[in-house]
This record gives C-alpha cells, sequence and structure tokens, in this order.
C-alpha cells in the first residue's frame, strides 16, 4: 500500500536533509536481510520548513511536502521501469 505519514519536528535544530539521511539509513538496515517483512521496504520523503515569521500559511507548507513526496515517488517509479527495460 501507499501509506502516508508526518513528522513533524518542532523545535528541531537539526536539517531536514540530515533527517532525511538519518531515516533513509534506517530503513537500509532493515532492508538488509528483509527479516521483518520479506519482501524490501521503501520510502518516499516530502519536506518542506514552515517558519511561523514567513508568509506561508501551514497549509501551504504541507502541500509542499506532499508535491515533493510524490514528485520523489514518480522519480523512483521511472526508474524501475528503466531498471526492468534492460
Amino acid at each position: 500500500g501507499w501509506d502516508e505519514f508526518l513528522t513533524v519536528l518542532p523545535e528541531s535544530r537539526e536539517e531536514l536533509g540530515s533527517v532525511q539521511d538519518r531515516l533513509l539509513r534506517q530503513l537500509k538496515k532493515l532492508n538488509i536481510d528483509e527479516i521483518m517483512t520479506g519482501f524490501p521496504l521503501s520510502l518516499s520523503i516530502g519536506t518542506a520548513q514552515w517558519k511561523p515569521d514567513k508568509t506561508e500559511s501551514l497549509e501551504d507548507i504541507l502541500s509542499l511536502a506532499d508535491r515533493r513526496m510524490y514528485q520523489e515517488k514518480r522519480k523512483k517509479l521511472l526508474i524501475r521501469k528503466k531498471e526492468k527495460v534492460k
């Protein structure tokens, strides 16, 4: 399935890219043996940062993160299709 989750990191000092890298590294560890599921897990991440002093609404920021996540999903699907053609 295509489960979607939202993670909010209030007052986090960590950069979005490093949070994303950390999540992907942990997922890679879980996928090494596929012990948990019997199949590989994947993760598409869309990030956005909301700053209360800016004009964007929280809804705008969530929409941006959602668009970025779907862009990543489409990119991964294209890569898989190209790999199947080889």
